[in-house]
């Protein structure tokens, strides 16, 4: 099984911080890169940073006009990036949990559709075989006449009438 990429680092910053050497060389190339940089104008040093912060905050603050008496901060009403993706984010969800609904709808519908089907057609296999069960005195004699040989048949039908006459009597 492959490996995510946070296992992947995880399992290497384990190997690199294991050895204390390694750790050590780590570190130091990180410090070199970040001395190279700096020397290039790559990165400011912090120092500079900070001045430049300040010097921007203070630029900033001169050429921004102050609020208007209807605009008061409290009444602005600012919304982030943050905030718009997390509620696409959520109407995304919604809607598939609304599409995955519909689909599961229709499923359980076909499905009692087909449940319906089957039972019927298992109460019709019910009452013919209840129909065939009860024969009436005709199919008797036809199932006697197809099974048996004329001797046997001659003998069945002659023993019947024997006990019909018996049960007249």
């Amino acid at each position: 099984m492959a490996l995510s990429n946070s296992e992947r680092q995880r399992l290497f910053r384990a190997r690199r911080d294991a050895d204390p050497d390694k750790r050590k060389k780590y570190i130091q190339k990180g410090r070199d890169r970040y001395q190279r940089d700096c020397n290039s104008g790559k990165i400011k040093p912090i120092e500079q940073l900070s001045r430049e912060k300040g010097i921007k905050d203070i630029l900033n603050s001169i050429h921004t006009p102050p609020f208007s008496p209807e605009h008061e901060p409290a009444e602005i009403h600012i919304s982030s990036r943050q905030k718009e993706q997390q509620r696409k984010k959520k109407r995304r969800e919604e809607s598939k949990s609304y599409r995955q609904r519909q689909k599961m709808q229709l499923e359980i519908n076909n499905l009692k559709r087909k449940v319906e089907m089957y039972k019927k057609r298992l109460s019709r296999k019910q009452q013919q075989e209840n129909k065939h069960q009860q024969d009436t005195p005709r199919r008797r004699t036809r199932k006697l006449l197809r099974k048996f040989t004329p001797k046997d048949q001659k003998k069945s039908l002659s023993f019947k009438c024997q006990v019909l006459i018996e049960a007249i009597r």
